[in-house]
């Protein structure tokens, strides 16, 4: 194995966030954290880096649902596993992270949310003041604190070894948990997102308890020895694990740079009917089988993600969704600002 210093560690269980999720970890503890996939080591090798390498864990979010083990990997072992190295280490669990925690724990349950599935819902989160994970945020979304929610599934019941210590204003889900002994702690929420408040900050207060954790426990954490090949290269700073790579990749980035600075003309809703949509007032003037993404809050969003069919890689997906309530429009604004949507914006050309 190479030597490398400590780092914390991030568990992806094969999600898209996890990426944004290792750059939070990187601002505030100022090194890229190692990142691996949860079925990328066995717990063996997790156990040896526990020992010599990592300062603490971040338990990502990702599909799927605590109580099949696969889902989580070398995640659901290190939760489960009574090994001192695997008791002591301080454990951060984000959305699927967090519910694995209160799930695998005696008398914990995590199940449907009885209050429905939300996706992309920004919400104020309350706090009892009571667990240091909130150290200097406040409580309420009318003092500041807001948190975005992606998740089907919801911690229900903390069982004999966790605490509730924060839930959301709108229909009062636990959105953190904190362990009456360990250093673990959980949170519904995603902080890595951009409309997340006080999400560096929640993850800096994690950075400060496991250091006094680890005080408390009469020694150093660990400090940086040989780790296993998988869990990346120790001289350069990596958001993945290393793995080899024995082919070349079938997709080319192509791109053209445009001055759009100073034309008023070059609007995102312009650009996207030029390139994939018809020309208005025919039959082919609603866009089909193509994509834009956005934010929904254009004061925070700084890319904008469109395509259409074509190539050998495109595919179409197809799936039904309940049937959304009548509504007057597809967006609703309060002073500029969306307020709610449900459903698929209209195709048509405004």
């Amino acid at each position: 194995g190479a030597m490398a210093p400590a780092r914390a560690l991030l568990i992806n269980n094969y999600d898209s966030y996890a990426e944004i999720l290792a750059h939070v970890i990187a601002r505030c503890e100022g090194a890229m954290p190692w990142v691996i996939k949860n079925d990328e080591v066995h717990f063996s090798e997790l156990r040896a880096a526990l020992r010599t390498t990592v300062t603490r864990v971040v338990i990502g979010p990702g599909p799927g649902t605590p109580g099949r083990a696969s889902d989580l990997g070398v995640g659901d072992a290190l939760v489960r596993s009574n090994a001192a190295e695997a008791r002591e280490m301080p454990i951060f669990g984000v959305c699927l992270g967090h519910q694995a925690l209160a799930a695998l724990a005696a008398g914990g349950v995590a199940e449907r949310n009885p209050r429905g599935a939300v996706h992309g819902r920004v919400c104020g989160v309350r706090h009892d003041g009571e667990s240091a994970l909130f150290d200097g945020v406040p409580s309420g979304g009318d003092a500041g604190f807001v948190a975005t929610r992606y998740h089907s599934l919801a911690v229900t019941a903390c069982g004999e070894e966790y605490r509730a210590r924060a839930w959301a204003e709108d229909d009062g889900t636990i959105m953190a948990i904190d362990h009456r002994e360990l250093p673990r702690f959980g949170v519904q929420f995603h902080p890595e997102s951009v409309s997340t408040t006080y999400g560096d900050k929640i993850y800096a207060n994690f950075m400060a308890i496991s250091d006094r954790w680890w005080k408390t426990r009469g020694r150093a954490p660990p400090s940086g020895e040989a780790i296993p090949r998988s869990l990346g290269a120790a001289d350069e700073p990596t958001t993945r694990a290393s793995i080899p790579m024995t082919a070349r990749s079938r997709v080319r980035l192509e791109f053209n740079s445009l001055d759009v600075a100073s034309s008023s003309a070059f609007t995102t809703e312009g650009i996207f009917w030029s390139l994939f949509g018809g020309v208005e007032g025919d039959a082919g003037d609603v866009a089909r089988d193509c994509f834009w993404l956005d934010s929904a809050d254009e004061s925070k969003g700084r890319f904008s993600f469109m395509g259409a069919r074509g190539g050998s890689m495109w595919r179409r997906v197809r799936y039904n969704l309940a049937s959304a309530p009548e509504r007057d429009a597809d967006t609703v604004e309060d002073n500029g600002k969306v307020c709610w949507r449900v459903g698929g914006a209209s195709t048509r050309r405004r």
